[in-house]
């Protein structure tokens, strides 16, 4: 299912910026660009008292409604970080 190979291709692409430092907050961003069918996958970090960094990760291409959820549903059973709609 190309939901759950793109799943594994974001969380790869974020393992190596998720250092789980103290004082650090980490969170995914999706970003529904609904004209092109498209959700923008972000992943941003920030100490505590200083800026925050955020990196675009994939975009992600759908047709339908239930493969935007689906894979909506997918990303939130696979990691433990918080996502927010944007």
């Amino acid at each position: 299912m190309a939901n759950e190979t793109d799943v594994r291709s974001i969380l790869k692409t974020i393992e190596p910026l998720f250092r789980k430092r103290h004082n650090t907050l980490y969170e995914i961003i999706l970003v529904d660009l609904e004209e092109q069918q498209t959700i923008n996958v972000l992943f941003e970090w920030g100490r505590i008292g200083h800026a925050t960094i955020s990196r675009q990760v994939k975009a992600v291409s759908y047709r339908t409604e239930q493969e935007k959820e689906a894979f909506l549903s997918t990303l939130k059973e696979k990691t433990p970080l918080p996502i927010s709609w944007q």
